[in-house]
């Protein structure tokens, strides 16, 4: 199996608002582990190689003006010739400039 992560962190004004901008196609599923922690779950399916991507998504607001979100991808290679032809990183990316154009129209800024 092959897995792949990104970290983002957020700064700007009123930056915690990104939990209500993000798409339900990254918040297929939610869970709330303590106050400031959020983690979105979503699959997704790939023909071609017949296996299934699990993305994790974690955000931590550390407080109103800052944000730091973990992007974590796997299990894209377990089907036809266990490999993931990249969809790993190339869904990850996906959510990234998703949060890229969120941040662009808040104007808040990105670090890596």
């Amino acid at each position: 199996m092959t897995m792949d992560s990104k970290r983002l962190i957020v700064k700007g004004n009123n930056v915690s608002k990104i939990l209500e901008l993000l798409s339900n196609d990254i918040r297929h599923y939610d869970l709330q582990p303590a106050e400031d922690i959020y983690v979105f779950m979503s699959e997704k399916y790939y023909f071609r190689n017949n296996s299934q991507l699990m993305t994790c998504v974690i955000l931590k607001i550390e407080d109103q003006n800052n944000c730091i979100i973990d992007i974590v991808a796997g299990g894209g290679g377990q089907g036809l010739f266990n490999s993931s032809w990249g969809a790993e990183t190339s869904r990850i990316e996906e959510i990234a400039d998703e949060i890229k154009d969120i941040c662009v129209d808040k104007g808040w800024k990105i670090d890596y």
